[in-house]
């Protein structure tokens, strides 16, 4: 099930990420520095934005996310990630879905995010969503990619989704 996160659940969201990121490995793509989960209140202002949702189990403890936040008209995706036990179950599509689903209904213009190229559980699985790798993104995705490339993140693109 996907829902609008609360606080309570900011705590489960480190270990979300650390066991999604795991599957970097399996594909030769070791994070730079080990990078290490961001804390808990890192998220707190997607969730003031209402733009953080979790998808959870059937006990609704959280096995998934989604953190976003606006940049004027468009919903940037900052992160979305599955634990490695939950992948595979369509959870990281609805977790999108509900993220798109969002800026529709506030009228945004757009979805962003930056992601790997060539990996096919990143730019592949957005372009099944619709999103497009733009040459040209807005200035501030643009300093996003370069910051991402200077902390040794691989093959980083822009993509945008128009809604």
């Amino acid at each position: 099930m996907i829902r609008p996160a609360r606080a309570g659940d900011l705590a489960a969201i480190p270990d979300i990420e650390t066991s999604a990121a795991t599957l970097f490995d399996d594909f030769g793509e070791a994070l730079p520095d080990g990078e290490a989960a961001s804390p808990s209140d890192h998220w707190r202002a997607a969730l003031a934005e209402e733009s953080l949702w979790v998808a959870t189990d059937a006990d609704d403890r959280p096995v998934g996310f989604i953190a976003c936040v606006c940049y004027g008209q468009i919903m940037y995706v900052q992160e979305v990630d599955v634990s490695r036990d939950h992948q595979d179950q369509g959870l990281g599509r609805a977790l999108m879905e509900t993220a798109i689903a969002a800026a529709r209904a506030r009228g945004l213009t757009a979805v962003a995010l930056t992601t790997n190229r060539q990996l096919p559980f990143n730019a592949p699985f957005y372009a099944s969503l619709g999103f497009a790798e733009r040459a040209d993104p807005p200035p501030w995705l643009a300093r996003i990619v370069a910051d991402e490339e200077r902390r040794g993140l691989p093959d980083r693109c822009a993509m945008l989704l128009e809604l």
